[in-house]
């Protein structure tokens, strides 16, 4: 989804804020969607893509993640489709393992595919990651009930010990439901967590 920030910024040919918004979308979203997107949206900008300035780009040894954020600042210079589909290529190629879990393991267009066993050791790992969150978010909604618990028995002590101190009648009866209610939610929590 385009922010309203892209937008405007079209709506105003900013230029140079375009291609700004554009290349950082590339750090966030390696997988080219929003970019493309971006793209698509922007394209009625005149002189946004440029004539190539004729650079020869550096072959896959030297394709690393330093080189891929060196050629995303120079799209800033020389906003070219050759120069875009490098970027493109170069991303496929140095984020491939994380390309292949944002698409499930189907990368088009990559010359490295990941391993069988990398994409199975990804994918272990972001399975643990995921039950791992699951695990620490049931904790915490136990802690929470827990606390909850004991701030009901609490304020139902102080509440029985005040109207005790009282001698209202009323509150001993209430004291007495409200202590065996707690009593009873508490044991059936306790066993039914256990």
């Amino acid at each position: 989804m385009l922010s309203n920030k892209f937008k405007e910024a079209v709506m105003a040919r900013d230029i140079t804020r375009v291609r700004l918004m554009m290349k950082n979308s590339l750090t966030m979203d390696v997988t080219f969607r929003q970019f493309q997107e971006m793209l698509d949206y922007a394209a009625s900008i005149p002189g946004l893509i440029e004539p190539h300035d004729g650079t020869k780009f550096e072959g896959k040894t030297s394709w690393n993640e330093d080189y891929a954020s060196d050629i995303k600042v120079d799209l800033i210079d020389n906003f070219s489709s050759e120069r875009i589909a490098h970027v493109k290529e170069v991303q496929r190629f140095v984020y491939a393992d994380k390309l292949a879990v944002e698409e499930n393991f189907a990368v088009p267009g990559v010359q490295s595919v990941p391993s069988s066993s990398t994409r199975q050791s990804v994918y272990r790992d972001t399975n643990y990651q995921r039950m791992s969150s699951n695990s620490q978010t049931s904790r915490k909604n136990d802690s929470r009930t827990m606390i909850t618990l004991i701030t009901t028995i609490g304020v139902a002590a102080a509440s029985i010990l005040f109207g005790v101190l009282r001698n209202a009648t009323i509150v001993k009866f209430a004291g007495a439901t409200v202590i065996a209610t707690c009593v009873i939610g508490g044991i059936t929590y306790y066993l039914v967590k256990k």
